[in-house]
C-alpha cells in the first residue's frame, strides 16, 4: 500500500510500479487492459462455483 484514503473506513491506496509493469512485459500504465475488458468475461456464477468447487475440496479433506 502506498498510503491511506481519507475516506470511511481509510482504504489502502495502491500503486502501480515499474517492476510489475517490467515483469507482465508492459511499458506503461497506457499499455495495461482496461477494467472494462474483464467485466463481461467474469459473472457471478463463475465465483459462485468457485466456491462450491473450494467446498468440495474441503469436505474431502474432512473426510
Amino acid at each position: 500500500a502506498s498510503g491511506k484514503k481519507n475516506a470511511p473506513g481509510n482504504p489502502n491506496l495502491y500503486i502501480t510500479t515499474d517492476y510489475f509493469l517490467q515483469y507482465f512485459g508492459y511499458e506503461s500504465l497506457a499499455d495495461l487492459p482496461l477494467i472494462e475488458n474483464f467485466e463481461d468475461e467474469v459473472s457471478s456464477e463463475s465465483e459462485v462455483d468457485l466456491f462450491k468447487l473450494k467446498d468440495k475440496e474441503n469436505e474431502s479433506e474432512e473426510s
